[in-house]
């Protein structure tokens, strides 16, 4: 069975003296799985709003949020995945396809991050998996319009209704 230390700072103990030992994996397990639960709670509400008859956004923003909270695992992924909405926003002039490219480059940053500890950390792998799946489902709308070429741009006005393409909207 293996024993996890944690050493109370700021006290005038020795760290020999202030020593908690946790001989189980649950205690913590058990923590971060409510830390989840409660990320997982706030990006489902904005998702499937009651209020909003169980339809909502897409989640990026309450994700990235989330990512930013549990700190270091999802930290300093979700700041490279902010990154690469960044560049791909910037770049095509596309929101949609940045959220996207940003939600799949969290998965794989995740696992480059976090790779000397994926083995004990799997549920949040898992968690990672299902947070980065998810607003790729959302954007399913945008992926047909990305594919018909009538999503809309940064800077350039909306497609007229019906979908017709103005003619200055090829790109």
């Amino acid at each position: 069975m293996s024993t996890i230390t944690l050493i109370r700072h700021g006290q005038a103990n020795t760290a020999a003296q202030d020593e908690v030992s946790y001989d189980r994996l649950s205690d913590l397990g058990t923590q971060q799985a409510a830390w989840l639960a409660v990320g997982f709670g706030a990006i489902a509400g904005h998702v499937f709003s009651f209020y909003l008859r169980f339809h909502g956004g897409k989640g990026v923003a309450t994700s990235l949020g989330v990512l930013l909270g549990i700190f270091p695992y999802f930290t300093w992924p979700g700041l490279a995945a902010l990154g690469v909405w960044v560049a791909v926003t910037l770049v095509s002039r596309y929101v949609s396809l940045g959220c996207i490219c940003a939600a799949a480059g969290f998965v794989v940053f995740f696992a480059l991050f976090n790779h000397a500890r994926l083995g004990a950390i799997w549920p949040l792998g898992a968690f990672a998996a299902v947070m980065a799946a998810l607003p790729i489902l959302r954007h399913r709308g945008n992926i047909a319009r990305r594919l018909a070429g009538t999503e809309n741009r940064i800077g350039r006005k909306s497609a007229p209704p019906g979908g017709e393409q103005r003619p200055d909207a090829g790109a």
